[in-house]
């Protein structure tokens, strides 16, 4: 019998109980253990972090 499940959700299932980085399409960052992965694609995380990217703006020198 063929699999029709795609790598993706392969490696989402191999994934579980393991601490994962995930990006939302609106470009979120979360990391926490994961509990459960589904192919619809969701996920359900614990332990969660959310990173916020930082921007480092480098002052301009002074011109005279």
């Amino acid at each position: 019998m063929t699999s029709t499940i795609g790598i993706p959700i392969k490696l989402l299932n191999e994934a579980q109980n393991h601490v994962i980085t995930l990006e939302i399409t609106s470009g979120q960052v979360y990391r926490g253990k994961l509990i459960e992965g589904t192919h619809v694609p969701s996920a359900s995380l614990t332990d969660l972090l959310q990173y916020v990217a930082l921007m480092l703006i480098q002052p301009q020198p002074k011109t005279t």
